[in-house]
């Protein structure tokens, strides 16, 4: 069971991703922010653009969320990263990819299971030294570390129905755009800045082959 104040759960309602740690933001040691651009006069701004800045994930909002002080949150930054580095290396020393076919792929990691088990315990152990136990159990279970952190296969997949391109990865989310929003030739360009989880797998010397999923899903395309 998780406590939480009435403060923090109404936060959570506002913001279902509040504690969300982007684990690609890890592997990268970087992370993307919004820019505001345009603005007449000085004032206000005609929108955003996103900008991709050294340091890995952002904590300000988990900081926030419980209070953490700065020595805190930086100790909790560093844990994270280390645990990063040694998922980066082990993926590395162990990655294999799959084209099953029908626009689909599946990065795996044969024989790592018990290794990254044995990180993510660990990762678990350093962020109680780092914040606490009963902030770090928190933590833990509501941004889903676990779960997402401690997949041992990364699926991907591309779809194509009439016009719609649809694309998920291991995160769960969905993007979908349109045949026309760019030429077949720029869809591996696009997918680099329209995946949130593109980060994820950005490490690994197997990189996705947009355009082959993307031939199979056109050729398996639904009306």
């Amino acid at each position: 069971m998780i406590r939480l104040s009435l403060k923090q759960w109404r936060m959570l309602q506002e913001d279902p991703g509040l504690l969300t740690i982007e684990l690609g933001a890890c592997l990268r040691g970087k992370r993307k922010i919004e820019v505001p651009v345009g603005g007449k006069d000085g004032f206000g701004a005609d929108g955003v653009m996103f900008e991709w800045v050294d340091g890995g994930p952002d904590l300000t909002k988990a900081a926030e969320f419980f209070g953490w002080d700065e020595a805190r949150t930086e100790k909790l930054g560093a844990c994270i990263m280390r645990y990063a580095a040694g998922l980066r290396e082990n993926e590395q020393a162990n990655e294999l990819v799959e084209y099953p076919g029908g626009g689909k792929m599946v990065f795996r990691f044969p024989g790592a299971e018990g290794e990254k088990r044995r990180m993510l315990e660990q990762l678990r152990d350093e962020m109680a030294e780092a914040i606490g136990r009963r902030d770090a159990e928190r933590l833990w279970e509501i941004s889903g570390i676990d779960e997402m952190w401690g997949r041992t296969e990364i699926p991907v997949s591309v779809s194509v129905s009439g016009e719609y391109v649809s694309v998920k990865m291991a995160d769960g989310r969905e993007s979908i755009f349109t045949m026309k929003d760019g030429p077949d030739e720029m869809f591996a360009e696009i997918m680099k800045h329209h995946i949130g989880e593109w980060g994820r797998v950005s490490h690994l010397e197997h990189q996705i082959d947009w355009d082959r999923l993307l031939e199979e899903a056109i050729a398996n395309r639904t009306e």
